[in-house]
């Protein structure tokens, strides 16, 4: 299990180079963070569901795929993860800002939803 931890590791190693040769292709990626992710953390979630999504169907799927692999989408995984990781390191969004926007709608919902209900009981 210690191969796996530490630093390093070949698979850490080839996703750095991926990200490095992919950076070639799709220019400074750090400077145009924001036109690929133009949602913030919506955007970051979304492409780290569809990595997920990917690997379900390959694990619930007995068939060799005929393109991108489970290690090819796991590799993918791990370096929008740490896309998103330096999202939130560099302070490009507050996490508390964060948090607060998460409980503003969550209060917004449960006002709504109180007074969905309440319209529904004047209504019988």
């Amino acid at each position: 299990m210690e191969q796996f931890t530490k630093p390093g590791h070949s698979v850490l190693e080839e996703a750095q180079a991926i990200q490095d040769a992919k950076s070639q292709d799709y220019g400074d990626i750090d400077e145009a963070r924001s036109d690929y992710f133009p949602f913030g953390h919506y955007s970051y979630l979304h492409m780290l569901h569809t990595k997920m999504r990917r690997l379900t169907a390959l694990a619930e799927n007995p068939n060799k795929p005929n393109f991108e692999s489970a290690y090819d989408s796991v590799v993918d995984l791990i370096n929008y993860a740490a896309f998103y990781g330096a999202f939130i390191k560099e302070g490009m969004v507050q996490e508390e800002q964060w948090i607060n926007a998460s409980n503003e709608a969550n209060k917004t919902f449960t006002e709504v939803a109180l007074e969905m209900e309440a319209n529904d009981a004047n209504n019988k």
